[in-house]
């Protein structure tokens, strides 16, 4: 009963996925991993047919405490203060690509799914 109560309200949802997030990204350190993850769960989550509580949990708590967009710019400050211009640059285009290509997946595996309960 208490548990059916926090979880109506909007608070408590963002709290508790914002909370796994973090606690999640705390143990994994690798942030291109962890970004890519997000942005096919971002993909995702956008195509499928959930309940808008569920999305925010997800979409936008959860997953906005696990992905790290500080940490690669922190990275990308670092590469340009020791002149690895190519480093740099290789890495934006990587990141972006790779992102690009992780948020499609996503979005496409949602609208299969979709498609797939819609059917029925």
């Amino acid at each position: 009963m208490i548990i059916k109560k926090v979880f109506k309200n909007k608070f408590f949802i963002i709290s508790f996925g914002a909370i796994l997030g973090s606690l999640i990204r705390w143990k994994i350190d690798e942030f291109f991993l962890i970004n890519l993850l997000g942005c096919f769960a971002l993909g995702f989550v956008n195509k499928v047919s959930i309940s808008e509580k569920f999305k925010l949990f997800l979409g936008f708590s959860f997953v906005g405490s696990l992905t790290t967009f500080s940490s690669w710019i922190l990275r990308l400050f670092f590469y340009l203060k020791g002149n690895l211009y190519i480093s740099f640059f290789k890495e934006i285009l990587i990141f972006i690509l790779f992102g690009y290509f992780a948020v499609f997946v996503g979005s496409y595996l949602g609208s299969v799914i979709n498609k797939k309960i819609n059917s029925r």
